[in-house]
């Protein structure tokens, strides 16, 4: 559905980590690191999807595309506002927007504030509010995009993730959602057990790698143990920091997320 046209004074919900958040299953992110020297290709992902497809009880049940936005703050002339300018005055100046395949009506922002990030959650139409302000604007956008199966009790997301194109391969992640319970505490060691299987299992393909778990610091955003989008959306922005995606040119200063707010399993 196409949001109405929105004037610039138009209301928009923005709820914060102690509102009423939108609720989902506990999931897991998790990217494929290949073996030093091995690149990340499109035959890799395939090998990938075929070992996942390899479990007898498997079910494809459709497609997914999930969106990240790098916003950064633009000056009244349209330019960019450098990182100097912005630290010097103290500003925050980029931050990331995330719609999700599976939340149409829902928008999210993941800010780096000067020691930490929050996590906002907002109506979609506000992305037509922000283009109305002119404050910001989108840098680049990244795409995880790939297919959906329902194993068991589980539902996993495999795809790729890219910058502008297909083409533009960026790594694999997979996504692991445990639909029976909400508490991330208690589905922990069944999650813990279905990786380890796996990991036992993509340890059979002939190219070698491992899949990494990719899991921010929930706690430090007040993000409780009953699992939310608010917590997916720091999963995926932390994969962004760990596929190296969200650097410039190489240059660690250009960082969104920062490596302090990450933890591996």
């Amino acid at each position: 559905m196409v949001p109405k046209k929105t004037s610039p004074t138009s209301p928009v919900a923005i709820r914060g980590t102690q509102e009423s958040l939108t609720m989902v299953l506990p999931r897991r992110l998790m990217n494929w690191l290949p073996k030093y020297g091995s690149e990340i290709t499109n035959p890799l992902l395939a090998e990938v999807i075929l070992c996942l497809e390899g479990f007898g009880s498997i079910t494809k049940v459709g497609n997914w595309l999930h969106r990240i936005t790098i916003y950064r703050a633009i000056d009244r002339k349209g330019a960019y506002v450098s990182d100097a300018s912005a630290s010097s005055r103290n500003l925050g100046h980029k931050f990331l927007g995330i719609a999700f395949h599976d939340h149409p009506s829902v928008y999210f922002f993941v800010i780096p504030l000067p020691r930490h990030l929050t996590v906002l959650e907002a109506d979609a139409n506000i992305q037509i509010l922000m283009s109305q302000l002119g404050s910001f604007k989108h840098s680049s956008v990244r795409y995880f995009q790939g297919f959906q199966y329902r194993l068991g009790d589980f539902q996993l997301k495999v795809g790729k993730c890219f910058r502008s194109a297909p083409e533009n391969f960026r790594g694999i992640v997979l996504e692991i959602e445990y639909l029976p319970l909400s508490s991330m505490e208690v589905c922990r060691p069944i999650m813990k057990e279905f990786f380890g299987i796996l990991q036992e299992e993509f340890s059979k393909m002939s190219v070698p790698g491992h899949l990494i778990n990719i899991e921010a610091h929930f706690e430090r955003f007040g993000l409780q143990d009953y699992y939310t989008a608010q917590h997916t959306a720091l999963q995926y922005s932390a994969c962004l920091f760990q596929l190296g995606v969200a650097l410039r040119g190489g240059k660690k200063h250009d960082l969104i997320i920062s490596d302090c707010l990450l933890r591996r399993s």
